[in-house]
């Protein structure tokens, strides 16, 4: 196989879906728990367990179905955030996983996002794609069923959602999500289905 050939192979399976955020933040569970639902329907809490995660390390990469369209979903473990600039480029939906059970650990994941946003993850390196300006882009603000989770406006202030929505039109903050629970859950996948680029 030529370089050619690996390069448009490599792009015919360009993920349709990029998720990132800290390790722990939930990313994972969002993934099994958007498969399982569109191959049997939302997790019922009694079978939580079968939706026990480990943390992901390195890139873990699910492809399934819903209503017809075929989505690739890539999700890069926390500690490959410095080389996500390899695959930003390649994403048509962006997806952030915040955790708000560790207010210790949200001025990191700020930072992270605000840099991927900037196009600026890792430095930049040349030959490495950033954000495009017109990629969606869905903040999901995760364990709000955590006791002591921190409120909306507590992130609000921190991220300045607001600041990022009004300078970036594609961007959407989805508040009160437990993809532990199966809460929100149903939101990011029309959020999916909204933005899915029909190739």
């Amino acid at each position: 196989m030529t370089r050619d050939d690996r390069t448009n192979a490599d792009e015919e399976r360009r993920p349709d879906v990029l998720i990132l955020g800290p390790t722990g933040a939930g990313k994972s569970l969002l993934l099994k728990q958007l498969k399982h639902r569109a191959s049997t329907g939302p997790v019922a809490p009694s079978s939580i367990s079968e939706l026990s995660t480990v943390a992901t390390v390195g890139v873990d990469m699910t492809i399934f179905s819903d209503l017809g369209d075929t989505y690739m979903i890539r999700e890069l473990g926390g500690c490959m955030s410095a080389v996500s600039p390899r695959y930003i480029g390649d994403c048509d939906v962006l997806v952030y996983v915040v955790d708000l059970a560790l207010p210790a650990q949200a001025p990191v994941a700020c930072m992270e996002l605000l840099r991927v946003l900037a196009g600026d993850a890792a430095g930049g390196d040349e030959g490495c794609g950033g954000l495009s300006a017109d990629t969606p882009v869905l903040v999901v603000l995760n364990k709000a069923d955590v006791p002591g989770a921190m409120s909306f406006e507590e992130v609000d202030s921190l991220f300045r959602l607001s600041d990022l929505q009004r300078d970036r039109p594609g961007l959407t903050v989805l508040p009160g999500v437990s993809v532990l629970e199966g809460r929100g859950v149903e939101e990011v996948m029309s959020f999916f289905r909204e933005h899915k680029r029909r190739k």
